[in-house]
């Protein structure tokens, strides 16, 4: 297939010969095909049509010349708030470009970066783009049990030419593995100092050196590199977080950044995106999510990004919303999860008029919210008809995964020949034409009678009817009966980790059903607890055994401790690791089964 577009205006990114181009591909520098969009009917008259195949460097040239001297990115440090206008922050990522072309990094070379949210980790991502190559992040912990060697594996399928560290640990833990990374060029570290006895073959550069490197580089260089840079080349390797297996890099291209964050702004309809938003930055930057909301919306809206000192949704996040009151807030479902909890414990803790003010506050948000995506005339049911329509014919044109790092194979397997693209989740529609998703096709368990479960539905059941649990994980593969795991709600420490309290919510309720324990140690031994989770499996059981017997929880074990990323349970993101789950507590799980 062939593909032509026009040059428009002074987006120098865009082609204005005929090249064939494909519309998939494994490679790091092969361009991918743009296919021309057009908006959705179900948006306002008012929104702007899809912009024409564009680069991240043209959108961020244009929101520094829309917004320049107003403040793009803070950081705290040494108790106070440090920021970079527009300007100051395109001359940062700017320098840092520059002293890559130093180092010798070429077109489509790849940087990884592995380190907590910071002002750094955005100006090494976009200088790295903007030099041409493709970034790729390392989450700080992604892999607890074995990170050296998975940081390993990201650094090494990639071919990382320069790796870019927050932590003199992380330095010397890949210095150690440098042999068996032929690609690589240079470490830079940034937020700490070397010792000054530090030795190393390979460079290794502290932050500020490293941004002094390329002073030389001349403006002419700058803009050759700039200009070369198309639409349909990859911006970004996403690695996968690895749940089901070997990680995979899902290379996104820079037309795909842009695309979706116009549709973000363009979807923002109830409450209309701008540069003067304020957005708190604190989910793993590795991943495409806080890629897409803390780095490249901000340079097509021109909204201020605050970087939270945060592992997971602990104490300091809460922290710096209070102090910040930013205008968005992104959260995955473990965080709104959080959120809702110390709202029940604020409404819980009210009486009389304040609690019904508190009830109707939530009555009236709840009922924006519903009119804000439904439309102000109500909530309509959206069927399949309207679901098609509205949404799935506009799904397969931007679904956001251009193409697998090195894996063909995989790419053909997840994409077909349509555009479409295979999730790996299970569904059904029933008799009405509505669509329900039932999980991922390889967390379905199959029992040694042949029963196949889809344990994410059984999940949900367990936690809405025991909302103390904090995780309730199903397992029972090829085995005679399904096993829930249990971990209860506990609070966290300064640093953000797991503690043996319970969280308030927890006590309170345990003291409702006349238990003292006030810890996982004493709810572990706790008769009344017992004998609540024991009804309240009876009860699940009741409910879901009806859709089928399969679904029947024989047995459950309560955990001696909460799921976290730093055990091993959780990925950056929150998410299950069910194997890893299996594998620290196969102890108690083997027991109960014997």
């Amino acid at each position: 297939m062939t593909f032509s577009r026009q040059s428009t205006g002074n987006d120098s990114s865009c082609l204005d010969t005929t090249v064939a181009l494909p519309f998939v591909a494994s490679k790091v520098d092969q361009v991918v095909q743009v296919r021309p969009m057009k908006a959705p009917r179900s948006l306002p008259r008012s929104t702007l049509p899809p912009p024409a195949a564009t680069t991240l460097i043209h959108a961020f040239q244009r929101t520094v010349q829309r917004y320049g001297y107003q403040k793009a990115v803070h950081v705290k440090w040494q108790d106070k708030w440090h920021s970079l206008t527009w300007r100051q922050y395109y001359a940062r990522v700017q320098e840092f470009m520059k002293s890559l072309i130093h180092v010798g990094i070429q077109p489509h070379d790849v940087v990884a970066i592995s380190g907590l949210n910071a002002i750094e980790w955005n100006v090494a991502y976009l200088g790295t783009i903007m030099a041409g190559g493709a970034a790729t992040g390392i989450c700080p912990g992604m892999y607890v049990n074995s990170s050296k060697d998975l940081s390993f594996f990201i650094a090494h399928h990639s071919e990382a030419r320069v790796i870019v560290c927050d932590s003199v640990d992380s330095v010397e833990k890949f210095v150690s593995i440098q042999p068996s990374l032929p690609h690589l060029k240079a470490i830079v570290l940034w937020g700490h100092d070397l010792p000054s006895t530090y030795a190393s073959s390979l460079p290794v550069y502290c932050w500020q050196p490293f941004l002094e490197q390329g002073l030389a580089i001349t403006k002419g260089t700058v803009q050759r590199r700039m200009q070369a840079i198309t639409a349909g080349q990859c911006a970004s390797i996403v690695y996968t977080s690895g749940t089901g297996g070997t990680p995979k890099g899902v290379m996104i291209s820079h037309d795909n950044f842009c695309f979706n964050a116009w549709a973000m702004e363009a979807a923002a309809t109830s409450s209309q995106l701008s540069h003067r938003d304020v957005l708190v930055s604190y989910l793993p930057l590795a991943h495409v999510t806080a890629q897409l909301v803390d780095i490249v919306l901000p340079l097509w809206v021109g909204y201020e990004v605050y970087f939270a000192p945060v592992v997971r949704n602990g104490p300091r996040l809460g922290k710096t919303l209070k102090e910040i009151r930013p205008t968005r807030f992104c959260g995955i479902p473990s965080v709104w999860d959080t959120m809702a909890v110390k709202l029940r414990e604020v409404q819980g803790a009210t009486s009389g008029l304040k609690k019904h003010l508190v009830a109707f506050a939530t009555s009236r948000a709840w009922k924006k919210t519903v009119q804000s995506q439904y439309g102000s005339t109500g909530a309509s049911p959206c069927g399949a008809g309207i679901a098609e329509k509205l949404v799935l014919s506009k799904v397969k044109a931007a679904l956001g995964l251009d193409r697998y790092l090195k894996n063909e194979a995989e790419t053909r397997l997840v994409l077909d020949t349509e555009g479409w693209l295979r999730s790996g989740d299970g569904g059904a529609v029933d008799d009405d034409g509505f669509y329900s998703i039932s999980g991922p096709l390889h967390e379905l368990v199959t029992t040694a009678g042949g029963a196949v479960i889809a344990p994410v539905s059984l999940e949900t059941v367990l936690k809405r009817t025991i909302p103390i649990l904090s995780h309730a994980m199903v397992i029972g593969q090829q085995r005679e009966f399904l096993l829930a795991l249990f971990t209860l709600r506990v609070e966290s420490d300064e640093a953000d980790r797991p503690t043996d309290k319970l969280e308030m919510s927890v006590q309170t309720f345990l003291s409702s059903i006349r238990s003292n324990a006030t810890t996982l140690a004493q709810a572990q031994t706790c008769p009344k607890l017992a004998t609540y989770l024991d009804s309240q499996l009876r009860q699940v059981n009741k409910a879901t055994s009806k859709l089928s017997f399969g679904n029947f929880i024989q047995k459950y074990v309560l955990l001696p401790r909460e799921f976290s990323v730093e055990g091993g349970e959780l990925t950056p993101t929150l998410k299950l690791r069910r194997q890893a789950v299996c594998d620290i507590h196969r102890g108690l799980i083997e027991s109960t089964y014997a």
